[in-house]
């Protein structure tokens, strides 16, 4: 992994920099873009890249996780419980690329923690994230039948850097992250983006005769157009 790549993902708060623009109008039009695809606009502007050292970028991205967005979440919402807000955070950061099931993580809080939380909570806390553009849903789309499929969605970070910063820069699985930054780029650049599913029918060893569900990464278009 080169170290472009590295520093995308492990600090991947403000992509763009401010002196890649000419003038004011050129940056504003560039965070009314964002506004409009529900990027991360405010965390786009805090220029984590341009700090000097690899110590004050993880500074400033914990300084982030913790004193703007997490507070902001908690107050918001009046979150009286938020030792577990923070333990889904982390679960739902270590399992990037994977279906989120909030019935499952239900019965992970209990069997692991020996905490009780509903179903319908856990839902709420992610809903909770979304609308603090930490996290961004991800619908699950049936090529063959031109439908949505509904639950489980996926659920991506707007922001790598957070993502890393919240796990202690450990965990860090290249397929994941680099899907996860295929998603951002894909969002970044207009596109809606939805994960496919492929249904295949065939036999098996025995001859009898099987269905299989496969999943494509990413099933992008943008209006009319699909690529």
């Amino acid at each position: 992994m080169n170290n472009t790549l590295a520093n995308i993902w492990l600090f991947a708060t403000h992509w763009t920099k401010l002196d890649a623009f000419d003038t004011e109008e050129e940056l504003n039009d560039e965070l009314e873009l964002l506004q409009r695809q529900s990027l991360p606009t405010k965390v786009r502007q805090v220029t984590v890249v341009l700090q000097k050292t690899e110590e004050e970028k993880v500074r400033l991205l914990n300084s982030l996780l913790t004193e703007t967005y997490m507070i902001d979440v908690i107050n918001r919402n009046k979150i009286k419980n938020d030792a577990e807000l923070n333990d889904l955070f982390k679960i739902l950061a270590s399992g990037i690329g994977g279906l989120t099931n909030p019935q499952r993580l239900a019965n992970t809080f209990q069997s692991v923690k020996n905490v009780s939380i509903s179903s319908a909570t856990i839902k709420k806390y992610i809903e909770y994230l979304a609308d603090a553009f930490l996290l961004e849903p991800c619908n699950r789309y049936d090529v063959k039948g031109r439908k949505y499929i509904g639950t489980p969605l996926k659920y991506y970070f707007s922001d790598l850097g957070i993502r890393n910063a919240l796990l202690g820069f450990r965990q860090q699985e290249k397929t994941h992250l680099m899907e996860n930054a295929i998603y951002n780029e894909l969002r970044y650049r207009g596109y809606s983006v939805d994960i496919g599913n492929v249904e295949i029918n065939g036999v098996d060893e025995k001859g009898t005769k099987v269905r299989r569900m496969l999943e494509v990464d990413f099933v992008c278009n943008q209006g009319y157009k699909r690529c």
